[in-house]
C-alpha cells in the first residue's frame, strides 16, 4: 500500500531595517527617534483619554482536546487595530507613502494575554510587524497558540449500548446450569479438618464482573479526576458491578445448595417436601425377623432320580426332623446380611430423594435470582437512559 505524505513547510524570515528607499528610511528615523518616542507609554494625548482597541480571533484549527486534564490547545490569527497619535505623518513630506511597516518591539501594543491560560508562558502571540497608516491608525495582526483550561460536564459522558449488553450477562449467568461448570467451578480443600472452598477463576460469573472492572478502570483514564459533575456511566458501572458482585455471591449460595446431601445437610422443616422414603420394604426389616429355637421340618420327597435311576428312599410321608445348629446359624447369618442390603438400599433411596429436593430448592433459588436481577437491571437502565 502506498503512503502519500503532504508536507508544509512555513518559513519566518524576520526582515529588520530593510526599506524601499530614502524616504522610507527618512521616515522611520522620523518616527522611531528615541528621544520623541517612548513604547512603554500608553500613545495618548492626555492622560485622562482612553485609547480604543478593537480586539478580533478568528479560529484556524483545534490541536488538542485534553478530556482527561481539561484542556484544550487552538491556533488562529488575532486583529488587534488602535491608534496611535505619535505616529502620524503627512505622506506629502515623505514622498507620498501612505503605509509602513514597523516591528512591533519598537512600537507601543496593547497587554492581552489569556486569562485562563494552562501553558506556562503567558505571552503565545508571536512578534511579526505592524502595519501603519499615515493617520495613525495601527494593524497587528499576529498568529496565536492558545491552550487553555476548558471544563465541561462529563455527566453525559457518552453512554454505549455495549455497556447494557455486559451488564445483560450478569443476568444471563442464572439461566446457566450449575451441573455445567459455567456459572461456578468450586473445589473443595480440606486442611486440619477445616474445609475450605474455591472458586475457579474460569466462569462465567467472575468473567463478567471482571469484564466491568476493567471497563470502569479504563474509564478513569479517561475522565478528568477533578471535575463538579460524576458521569452518568461511572454511576451505571459502578451499580452494575455491585450487582455482579452480589450475583458471584448468590451463585455459590446456589451451587451449595445444589451440592448439598443428607450427610452434610437436613433439609429445614419450612420447605415443603413429598415423603421420601416408602414403606414398602418396612417388612423386611431385622426388628421383624425372628429366628426361634424351634426345630425346623422338612418333607422328604418318596423319590429321587438320579442319572435316569429310580431309587426308593421312603415310601410313606414320614416328616423328618433336621435341629442341627449349623444350618440355623446360616440362616441368621444369610437373614442379617439381607437387612443390610435392605438399609443401605433404603438409605441410599433417602440420599438421592434428599439430593433432588436440595436441587430442586437451589433451581428456585436460581429462578427467583434471575427475576429480582431482571428487573433490578432493567429499572435503573430505563432510569439511567431517561437521564441521558
Amino acid at each position: 500500500m502506498e503512503t502519500k505524505c503532504k508536507l508544509t513547510l512555513l518559513v519566518h524570515t524576520k526582515l529588520v531595517n530593510l526599506v524601499g528607499g530614502p524616504d522610507q528610511l527618512r521616515l522611520l528615523k522620523h518616527l522611531l527617534a528615541v528621544n520623541e518616542f517612548k513604547p512603554i507609554a500608553r500613545p495618548v494625548q492626555n492622560e485622562s483619554y482612553t485609547l480604543s482597541v478593537t480586539i478580533n480571533l478568528a479560529l484556524q484549527q483545534i490541536i488538542n482536546f485534553d478530556g482527561k486534564n481539561e484542556a484544550i490547545v487552538i491556533s488562529g490569527w488575532m486583529t488587534i487595530k488602535w491608534n496611535d497619535y505619535s505616529l502620524r505623518w503627512k505622506p506629502e513630506e515623505f514622498g507620498n507613502i501612505q503605509t509602513l511597516r514597523i516591528p512591533s518591539t519598537q512600537i507601543w501594543t496593547p497587554d492581552i494575554f489569556l486569562y485562563n491560560t494552562a501553558d506556562e508562558k503567558f505571552d503565545t502571540t508571536v512578534k511579526v510587524n505592524a502595519v501603519v497608516q499615515h493617520n495613525g491608525d495601527i494593524l497587528y495582526v499576529p498568529p496565536v497558540l492558545f491552550k487553555s483550561n476548558c471544563p465541561f460536564n462529563i455527566a453525559l459522558f457518552p453512554f454505549v449500548i455495549p455497556c447494557f449488553l455486559i451488564s445483560c450477562m450478569t443476568i444471563l449467568g442464572f439461566l446457566l446450569s450449575p451441573d455445567s461448570g459455567e456459572k461456578l467451578t468450586l473445589r473443595e480443600l480440606e486442611f486440619d479438618d477445616k474445609r475450605i472452598v474455591l472458586i475457579h477463576f474460569k466462569s462465567s460469573e467472575i468473567t463478567t464482573l471482571l469484564s466491568v472492572v476493567m471497563f470502569s478502570l479504563l474509564l478513569s483514564d479517561i475522565l478528568p479526576p477533578s471535575s463538579t459533575a460524576i458521569p452518568i456511566i461511572t454511576v451505571y458501572f459502578m451499580c452494575v458491578m455491585i450487582l455482579s458482585a452480589v450475583s458471584v455471591v448468590a451463585s455459590v449460595l446456589i451451587l451449595s445448595l445444589h451440592n448439598r446431601n443428607s450427610s452434610n445437610y437436613t433439609m429445614p422443616s419450612w420447605i415443603p417436601s413429598e415423603p421420601l422414603l416408602n414403606n414398602s420394604l418396612e417388612l423386611l426389616s431385622t426388628n421383624d425377623i425372628n429366628i426361634d429355637k424351634k426345630p425346623l421340618e422338612f418333607a422328604v420327597p418318596p423319590a429321587t432320580e438320579i442319572h435316569g435311576s429310580r431309587y426308593q428312599q421312603n415310601a410313606s410321608n414320614e416328616l423328618y426332623t433336621c435341629d442341627t445348629e449349623m444350618n440355623r446359624s446360616e440362616l441368621r447369618f444369610i437373614i442379617s446380611q439381607l437387612a443390610i442390603l435392605v438399609n443401605y438400599s433404603q438409605q441410599k433411596e433417602k440420599d438421592d430423594n434428599e439430593s433432588q429436593d436440595w436441587q430442586f430448592v437451589a433451581m428456585v433459588m436460581d429462578r427467583l435470582c434471575l427475576v429480582v436481577f431482571a428487573i433490578i437491571m432493567l429499572l435503573f437502565t430505563a432510569l439511567t437512559f431517561l437521564k441521558v
